[in-house]
């Protein structure tokens, strides 16, 4: 029997306001190592997704927005995950999209840590994640040079 090589990664698609995908963040490697695969993080844009579809988000759905906020406080809690949905959710993720595919190309090693940040200042710290300079200080925190990024 010819060995196939390692396992196809597992590709994680998120979209940075998503409470879910922070959730999904927080136990995707641990998932991946499981299986003896890795994480390939794939970030997008559902905004756009829903233009092109005529979609609405959960946060801007009634019924449904009220149902995901109390989901998303409920799996925290069973979870014990810090989570405290920001004022300004759900956001437009264009500059943190870019600049994990920006890192992704220069600074791949870099890249996983910069989405799990970006989902940590979001959904955690109360930080502006449409902020250039947020983004880029998460950037240097990942050894990247932020500057450059943003």
């Amino acid at each position: 029997m010819a060995d196939s090589g390692p396992p196809a990664p597992i590709e994680f698609w998120l979209d940075f306001s998503s409470g879910y995908a922070y959730f999904a963040a927080l136990e995707i490697e641990g998932l991946a190592a499981r299986h003896g695969r890795s994480v390939l993080w794939r970030p997008y844009l559902l905004g756009v997704a829903f233009q092109a579809t005529g979609a609405r988000g959960l946060s801007r759905t009634p019924l449904k927005g009220d149902y995901a906020r109390r989901d998303w406080a409920r799996i925290a809690r069973l979870r014990g995950v810090p989570f405290a949905l920001p004022a300004n959710h759900p956001i437009a993720a264009q500059a943190a999209c870019r600049i994990f595919y920006w890192l992704a190309e220069h600074a791949p090693e870099a890249a996983p840590g910069f989405a799990r940040g970006v989902l940590r200042a979001h959904f955690v710290e109360g930080r502006d994640a449409t902020d250039t300079d947020v983004l880029a200080e998460i950037a240097e925190g990942q050894g990247a040079p932020g500057a450059a990024a943003a």
